[in-house]
């Protein structure tokens, strides 16, 4: 919920709104390592969520550096 807020808030209200790439750098990180967790109890089913994740905190974090 936090990474939504680090996400939306700096950008909304024009406030350091550098934290924005870097709160998307940091969420994509996070769940990178819940896909690499999902791996490594070959839980391949549950990886699909994780990488739709991966790809919107990615487009976020380009298209705002």
């Amino acid at each position: 919920m936090l990474g939504a807020v680090g996400l939306v808030i700096p950008e909304l209200t024009n406030i350091a709104p550098v934290w924005t790439p870097l709160a998307a750098i940091a969420l994509a990180a996070v769940v990178l390592l819940g896909a690499l967790f999902h791996i490594r109890r070959k839980e391949y089913r549950d990886i699909g969520v994780n990488v739709v994740f991966f790809a919107l905190a990615a487009i976020v974090a380009i298209g705002r550096i």
